[in-house]
C-alpha cells in the first residue's frame, strides 16, 4: 500500500516533465514545418545539441556570452525583428525596432505589457513590492505617491549631498595614495586584494574602485533617500560599525552573479500552474537570498518607524497644537509642502508625507510592504545602479589619458577652486554632460528587459522588413496573450541604424550633433537605459545629477589608470559588473590604479 501511494503521489511529478518535453517537441515540429505563428522571422542556429536546445532553447549561448554580447552579435546577423528560444523552445520575440518599441512601453500600451512572472518573481524576491515589480493599477497608484519626490526642486535640494559625499571619498582617496611610498604583499587599504597591493608604487595605489564606489552611493542614499546614516565609508576607515544593510546588499547582489540554467529553469518552472512550490525548493542561493532580505527588511523597518514619527511631529509642530489636539487634525498634499521643513528633504520624507495626506483615498496610499519596497528599490536604483555605471566610466577613461585629462581641464576651469556646483552650473557643464550621456549609451547596468502580453496585439514597426523566406516583406507583428518579448536594451543604445557606423565606440563627441535617426526614436535623453514611458525610472534625474557630482570630483584630485596585463570582463547580475580573468575567486572587482593630480 505505502508503494502504491508513493507511485501515486509520484506520478503527476513523472507526467509534469514529460508534458513540459513533448510540448517542446510539438514546438520544435511546427518551427521546422514552418507552421508556426513566427515562421516567417528570422531565427538564429542553434549552438547546442538538440536535446539540450529542446529544453534551454537559446538561452545556453546567451549564458556563454558577455553581457548582451550574443544578443548584439544576433542582431547585427539577422536584424531588428527576430524569434529566439526561450525554456522548453518558447518563442521569445526580440524587437530592436523603435516603433515596436514605442508602441510596448508608451504611455497607450505599458500596462498591457507587464513583465513576466519569473522576472516578477525574481525581483520580489530581491526588493520586495516596490514600484520596479508592481504592474498595472498597482503601479500607477506607487507611482503617482512616488514622482513627486523626484521633481526638479528635490533634485536641485539634494545636490549638496551628493557633493558633501563624493568629496569626502575623493579626498580620503587623495590622501590613501599621496600616502602610499611602495608595493607591499598584503592589503594596506580598504577595498584592495593582495595582488593590488602587489601592484602600488610610490604616489600610486591600486585598489578596487568599485568597492570605494558601492560604500559611497550607499551613503548618498541613505542620506539623500532616507535621511539615514548607513556609515558605510566610515567603517572602511574604521572609524564605526556600519548598517547591517551595506553587507547584507552587497551579499544579495553577488547572489545574482552568474545564474545558470538550472536557476533559469527553476525561475521559470516556478510561474506554471501548480508548480509553485518550484521556488521553496532549500538551494543554497534561496536561503542566501532569504537571509539578507530580512536584514534588509529590518532596516528598512526602522527607518520607515523613525521617519514616520518625524513627519508626524513636524506636523504638530507646524499646525501650532498639542498632540492630542493634532492626533485628529487632517493635512492635505498641499499642506504637507507647506510644512515642509529643511530637515524633510530626502525622498522618503516626501513620498511618506504625499502617503499622508488627508486627500489621498485609502485605496491609493501605499501599504507597509509597499514602502519598504520603495527602500529596497531605493538602494538597487540610487546605489548599485550609479556605482557600476561609475566603474565602468573610469575604466574607459582609464585607457584614454586624453579624453580624461580633457574632462578634468573643464572641470578645473569651471569650479575655479570651489569643492562644489549648484545643480544649474553642474549640469551646464558641456563635456561632462557628453561623457556622462556617452558611458549610459556605451554600457547600460541593465543590458536588458522583457516583456509579455495581457492579451492579443498588433505592434507596428518603423518600416517593412523581409521576411525570412523571402516572400515579400513584414511591417507589423501579430503577438498573442502570453507572448513573451525582449527588449534589447543594449542593442538599441548601440544600434547602427541610429547612432551610426560607428556606434560600437565610446565618442563623447558624437553627443553634439546627435544623429536625427537617433532622435527620431523618441527615447528620452535619446536611450533607452532609462526605458520610457509610465515604466520609465522616475530617478533618472537623480542618478545623473548624483553621477556627475561623484564623476567631477573624482577627476578633479585623481588620475585613474588601467592595471597592465589585467583584463576586466564584463558578468550579468541585476546590473553588469566587472570581474579580473584570473582572479574569479576576488569576486566582482574593478581595481584601477590612482595618482593624485
Amino acid at each position: 500500500m505505502l508503494l502504491l501511494a508513493l507511485g501515486v503521489l509520484a506520478s503527476p511529478l513523472l507526467l509534469l516533465p514529460l508534458a513540459f518535453v513533448l510540448a517542446a517537441v510539438y514546438r520544435r515540429v511546427l518551427a521546422a514545418l514552418r507552421l508556426d505563428t513566427y515562421a516567417h522571422l528570422p531565427q538564429p542556429r542553434h549552438a547546442d545539441a538538440w536535446l539540450r536546445s529542446l529544453v534551454f532553447g537559446d538561452l545556453g549561448a546567451v549564458q556563454r556570452a558577455p553581457p548582451a554580447e550574443q544578443h548584439l552579435a544576433w542582431g547585427r546577423e539577422l536584424g531588428d525583428v527576430f524569434v529566439y528560444r526561450s525554456m522548453f523552445y518558447t518563442p521569445r520575440l526580440w524587437l530592436g525596432d523603435a516603433g515596436a518599441l514605442n508602441h510596448i512601453l508608451g504611455a497607450a500600451h505599458s500596462y498591457e505589457y507587464p513583465k513576466p512572472g519569473d522576472v516578477r518573481r525574481f525581483l520580489k524576491n530581491l526588493l520586495g513590492e516596490g514600484v520596479l515589480v508592481a504592474e498595472g493599477d498597482v503601479h500607477r497608484r506607487q507611482r503617482r505617491i512616488i514622482q513627486p519626490a523626484f521633481n526638479l526642486s528635490s533634485i536641485r535640494d539634494l545636490t549638496p549631498v551628493f557633493f558633501k559625499h563624493a568629496n569626502r571619498t575623493s579626498a580620503i582617496l587623495a590622501r590613501l595614495t599621496a600616502e602610499t611610498s611602495e608595493a607591499k604583499d598584503a592589503p594596506f587599504v580598504p577595498g584592495q586584494s593582495a595582488l593590488s597591493a602587489q601592484k602600488c608604487g610610490k604616489g600610486s595605489l591600486v585598489l578596487d574602485v568599485s568597492a570605494w564606489l558601492s560604500k559611497t552611493t550607499l551613503d548618498i542614499i541613505g542620506e539623500a533617500g532616507f535621511g539615514f546614516d548607513f556609515k558605510a565609508i566610515d567603517e572602511f576607515e574604521g572609524i564605526a560599525k556600519g548598517d547591517d544593510v551595506a553587507a547584507a546588499f552587497n551579499t544579495m547582489m553577488s547572489a545574482t552573479v552568474d545564474i545558470g540554467l538550472v536557476q533559469i529553469l527553476q525561475f521559470y518552472l516556478q510561474t506554471l500552474p501548480g508548480m509553485a512550490w518550484v521556488r521553496d525548493l532549500p538551494t543554497q542561493r534561496q536561503r542566501l537570498m532569504r537571509a539578507t532580505y530580512a536584514v534588509l527588511e529590518r532596516s528598512s523597518q526602522r527607518i520607515i518607524a523613525e521617519k514616520r514619527e518625524a513627519i508626524a511631529a513636524e506636523l504638530r509642530e507646524a499646525a501650532g497644537e498639542s498632540e492630542k489636539q493634532a492626533s485628529g487634525k487632517t493635512f492635505t498634499k498641499g499642506a504637507f509642502e507647506d510644512a515642509r521643513s529643511s530637515s524633510g528633504r530626502d525622498l522618503l520624507h516626501l513620498m511618506l508625507r504625499s502617503n499622508m495626506a488627508s486627500d489621498i483615498k485609502d485605496s491609493e496610499r501605499l501599504s507597509d510592504a509597499e514602502l519598504l519596497g520603495q527602500l529596497t528599490t531605493l538602494i538597487l536604483a540610487g546605489h548599485e545602479t550609479t556605482q557600476t555605471q561609475l566603474s565602468w566610466c573610469l575604466w574607459v577613461l582609464s585607457s584614454r589619458p586624453a579624453m580624461q585629462q580633457r574632462l578634468r581641464d573643464e572641470l578645473v576651469e569651471h569650479f575655479a577652486g570651489r569643492d562644489e556646483l549648484d545643480f544649474d552650473a553642474l549640469n551646464n557643464l558641456e563635456y561632462l554632460d557628453f561623457v556622462t550621456k556617452e558611458i549610459m549609451r556605451y554600457i547600460s547596468p541593465v543590458v536588458a528587459t522583457r516583456r509579455t502580453l495581457v492579451k492579443d496585439d498588433v505592434v507596428p514597426l518603423s518600416k517593412p522588413y523581409p521576411r525570412s523566406d523571402g516572400k515579400g516583406s513584414f511591417s507589423y507583428v501579430e503577438l498573442k496573450k502570453g507572448q513573451d518579448v525582449f527588449i534589447p536594451i543594449q542593442y538599441m543604445n548601440r544600434s547602427k541604424e541610429l547612432w551610426g557606423p560607428t556606434a560600437d565606440e565610446f565618442d563623447p563627441e558624437r553627443w553634439r550633433n546627435v544623429p536625427e535617426q537617433a532622435k527620431a526614436a523618441g527615447f528620452p535623453l535619446h536611450l533607452l537605459t532609462f526605458i520610457e514611458g509610465p515604466r520609465g525610472c522616475v530617478g533618472n534625474r537623480f542618478a545623473i545629477t548624483e553621477f556627475k557630482a561623484l564623476l567631477a570630483s573624482l577627476l578633479l584630485k585623481l588620475r585613474f589608470e588601467h592595471i597592465e596585463g589585467w583584463e576586466v570582463e564584463q558578468k550579468q547580475g541585476v546590473v553588469v559588473r566587472g570581474r579580473i580573468k584570473g582572479q574569479e575567486e576576488l569576486g566582482m572587482q574593478m581595481p584601477l590604479r590612482l595618482t593624485c593630480v
